[in-house]
Formats: C-alpha cells, structure tokens, sequence
C-alpha cells in the first residue's frame, strides 16, 4: 500500500499569481530607470512635468522643473499654501481606470491626470503638469506680451 501526501488544498496559491486576482503593482511591471528616461525625453520635448505615481500614491518617475512663476508663488507663504493644496489634490485625483481628469491649479494653469490600467486593473496614475492649457488667456495686468513657449508649462516644486 503506497502513502500520498496530503492533498493541495484549494486556495493555497502563491501571492505573487497574478491569474488569480492577486494584487498585481506598477512597480513589479516597470523598470523605474526606463520609465524615468521615457519621462525625461517627454519632457525635453514638449517642457510639461510629467510625473508617474503607483496606485498605492508613490512616486516612480519625476520629470520636472521649477519654473519662475512657481518659484515666486513659493516664495510667499500663502502661495506655498495655496500651492502646496493644490498639488496635493492634484496627487489624490483618482480618475478611474479609463479616466481622464483635467484639475486647476489657482495660477490659472491646469494638471491632467490619466489612470493607468494593466489587464483591467488600476495601476496607477500619470500626472502631466501643471501646464497652460491652450484656450488660456494671458493675464489682462500684463503690458507685454509672453511668447506661447514661455507660458506652455508652469512646474510648481511642490510635489
């Protein structure tokens, strides 16, 4: 009489089985250093932030600068506040998965934020911004005219 070992129990699958509904993170999918250069080179190309965040808010892929307007807003601590309020609404945006969210930011300048999705699961977040949407008018204060490629992006070092 031969012995077998105890049956496989039902559910004892590893946490990492993706087919199984496990949790399934941007971070395990991506090569952070690939996905910063990726970032990089959009931003050199059109000079819009652009940031990359997991599902769970972390950061994985930064592609910014401070820009002058951003940094005086920074420099009165009531435009650090109102920045700082700002960008942390703009980070807690969920926009779905198949979402789309244009969120303002008080300089008259805009943030996208688009929901990433791997096999119809949320991943993540792309955050593309602040920028200054095209329909934007200049301020009406101002006595000079801002060439379109100064006004095009407005990255608040807030993050």
């Amino acid at each position: 009489m031969s012995t077998v070992g105890p049956a496989p129990r039902l559910g004892a699958f590893a946490d990492d089985d993706y087919a199984l509904d496990a949790l399934l993170r941007l971070e395990d999918l991506i090569d952070r250093d690939a996905l910063l250069g990726l970032c990089k080179s959009v931003y050199d190309l059109f000079a819009i932030p652009l940031r990359i965040y997991s599902s769970e808010g972390a950061l994985l892929a930064d592609a910014s600068t401070t820009q002058d307007v951003c940094a005086y807003v920074n420099s009165v601590s009531r435009g650090r506040a109102a920045c700082g309020s700002t960008v942390s609404a703009a980070k807690s945006v969920d926009p779905g998965i198949d979402g789309d969210v244009l969120h303002p930011c008080f300089t008259g300048a805009a943030y996208r934020i688009v929901g990433l999705e791997y096999d119809k699961r949320p991943i993540g977040r792309v955050v593309i911004g602040p920028f200054l949407p095209v329909d934007a008018e200049p301020p009406k204060s101002s006595s000079r005219s801002t060439p379109r490629s100064r006004r095009a992006a407005c990255a608040c070092s807030c993050r």
